[in-house]
């Protein structure tokens, strides 16, 4: 299985453990492998260097250049040469974008996508909640 993780899952799993480093274990023993792009170790590093971030890389006893190490290890690095387009239902004509012209709601899934039930996903309201339909976990303080 080939996986992108989230930057956000990224920097969980190295400072607070959980699911998101059970992911990084299992990428380890090369059951999945995790891909990475250069823009995505720029963020990794520009979301570490936070301040907000220094006592928790203190408590770990890590640093940014160790975990941006360690990640470029573990991830194949991926040139990227095309960034799709996001395509709305306006630039496609969708009669129901026409009735309810909001910028803000987002594309509804194909129909090959399914989401586990509500009851599955993440209770927590967080930034990973968002990508947390199928890795439901806890997120100590939020």
């Amino acid at each position: 299985m080939r996986i992108v993780a989230d930057t956000n899952v990224v920097v969980s799993a190295f400072l607070w453990g959980g699911v998101p480093k059970q992911l990084l274990a299992v990428a380890r023993t090369q059951s999945v492998t995790l891909y990475t792009s250069a823009a995505l170790i720029a963020e990794l590093e520009e979301i570490l260097a936070r301040e907000k971030f220094a006592e928790r890389l203190v408590r770990v006893g890590s640093a940014v250049e160790e975990i941006l190490g360690d990640y470029r290890a573990l991830a194949k690095l991926v040139r990227v040469t095309e960034t799709p387009a996001v395509i709305t239902a306006a630039r496609r004509g969708d009669e129901r974008q026409r009735e309810h012209p909001r910028d803000d709601v987002p594309e509804p899934l194909p129909p090959h996508v399914r989401l586990p039930p509500p009851e599955a996903r993440c209770p927590v309201d967080h930034p990973l909640a968002r990508g947390c339909a199928i890795m439901p976990h806890r997120v100590r303080g939020c």
